[in-house]
């Protein structure tokens, strides 16, 4: 089973961020992790299906992610979020 991280970055819209999640989906890719340092949250997108996932449970910085059976190893590690590094706000 494939799986893919994305890291959002500060310049990147939610338009740009739908896009890239729907490429994700439609290419078959089962497990889409998707981390925004700008706000300390992550995303799980699971079950793709029809372009979309339908599983999409959210979470913050240092909350465990529910990573769906079976992944091989070593991706079958929840990742530690909590010492993931945040942007620095634009001034």
């Amino acid at each position: 089973m494939e799986s893919a991280v994305e890291v959002i970055s500060t310049s990147e819209r939610v338009s740009h961020i739908a896009a890239k999640t729907s490429w994700y989906a439609i290419a078959g890719v089962p497990v889409l992790l998707a981390v925004d340092p700008r706000e300390g949250v992550w995303t799980l997108h699971t079950h793709a299906r029809d372009g979309e996932y339908q599983g999409v449970p959210p979470g913050k910085y240092g909350e465990p992610v529910p990573l769906p059976a079976p992944l091989p190893a070593p991706l079958s590690v929840e990742p530690d979020t909590a010492d993931l590094p945040l942007h620095t706000p634009k001034r």
